[in-house]
């Protein structure tokens, strides 16, 4: 799996836990201590996520720079 389609996979998945989140938020009707617990665990995953997506990308555009000197052999 090339970089772009790692981003593309890592980004679907945080989407899809922010989507799972919201849908069972909105089957209750109030929220619970318990529900806030889970909301920040949630949080926290797509936060990971999310960070490692963004190094993945920045770690791409500095490959572009034409400063950048990649170290391994030719």
């Amino acid at each position: 799996m090339d970089r772009t389609e790692s981003m593309i996979a890592n980004l679907r998945c945080q989407r899809d836990l922010l989507n799972e989140l919201v849908s069972e938020l909105e089957l209750r009707g109030s929220l619970t201590s318990s529900d806030y617990s889970y909301c920040e665990c949630r949080a926290d995953q797509v936060i990971k996520g999310l960070k490692n997506a963004r190094r993945m990308a920045i770690d791409e555009m500095i490959k572009g720079v034409p400063w950048f000197q990649d170290s391994s052999p030719v």
